[in-house]
């Protein structure tokens, strides 16, 4: 299932403006450096409903050490589909390799017959200076609204 114009799952909701997700740096290295920019994600916790469409904004958390949002990137295209066929369609451009792909589908059991969310991304940009996060991210990740977003920007840049 592709997504241009809407959320996967939603109902008749407005996406939200983005979410910050946390990553180890190699994985954020990879998305910005080596241009892998198709991440893939489940939403398990949500019944596969995520409140993201085309045009929000994925916000990368370096998870290990700095603990800030290191940069940014707009979803330009939403798949849902397994892992198999991820692989087949994006290999290279995924963020994660095929055996980490197969290591994260197997973390958790019943995973593998499961469609998974697939963020085309674009736009991708490292910014010049880290962003202070002052909340705990899981890996489920936390939605942000803009004023958020923009709050926390304007304080780290004054």
């Amino acid at each position: 299932m592709m997504g241009d114009c809407c959320a996967i799952g939603m109902n008749d909701e407005t996406p939200q403006y983005g979410v910050v997700f946390p990553l180890p740096p190699n994985l954020i290295a990879r998305i910005f450096d080596q241009k892998r920019t198709v991440f893939a994600k489940f939403f398990s916790h949500q019944n596969g409903k995520i409140k993201l469409g085309v045009g929000s904004i994925i916000f990368f958390y370096q998870s290990r050490g700095l603990k800030s949002l290191i940069g940014e990137a707009r979803i330009d295209r939403i798949a849902s589909m397994s892992k198999d066929d991820a692989l087949k369609r994006y290999g290279k451009k995924l963020f994660l390799g095929s055996n980490e792909l197969r290591e994260y589908v197997q973390k958790f059991p019943g995973r593998e017959k499961k469609n998974m969310a697939i963020f085309e991304l674009g736009l991708c940009r490292r910014y010049n200076h880290p962003i202070e996060w002052p909340y705990a991210v899981t890996m489920t990740g936390r939605y942000i609204t803009k004023d958020e977003f923009e709050r926390l920007s304007e304080r780290n840049h004054s």
